[in-house]
């Protein structure tokens, strides 16, 4: 869970990363059970956040998170992964995988 206040400065800003690259880079997602990471062209944005740590880290198709939220109506915006779709509050992006955070694009530009 995020704050709203985080979460639109975070979408904003990942909004703002996805212009920049192609539909197939990969964006990676992760948390710690304290902080969000987003891994995007070549950027780490990584936000306070709380609840149940990921077992592992998870990545989407640049071209999968079109149409991001810009307005949040609740105070705490839940940022989850289940049946294979990332959810943002109420939205959710198909196509997501785990990959591993060492071997992976992630720590690569997604340009």
């Amino acid at each position: 869970m995020l704050s709203r206040e985080w979460a639109r400065i975070t979408f904003k800003t990942l909004a703002e990363q996805l212009t920049k690259v192609e539909d197939d880079a990969p964006v990676v997602f992760h948390f710690d059970g304290e902080v969000l990471t987003i891994r995007c062209a070549g950027k780490i944005t990584a936000v306070a956040a709380q609840g149940n740590r990921w077992s592992e880290a998870h990545s989407i198709p640049a071209r999968s998170l079109q149409n991001l939220p810009k307005r949040f109506m609740e105070p705490q915006i839940e940022v989850s992964i289940w049946n294979s779709a990332l959810g943002i509050g109420r939205r959710q992006y198909l196509g997501v995988a785990p990959v591993d955070v060492g071997r992976t694009p992630s720590r690569e530009p997604c340009n």
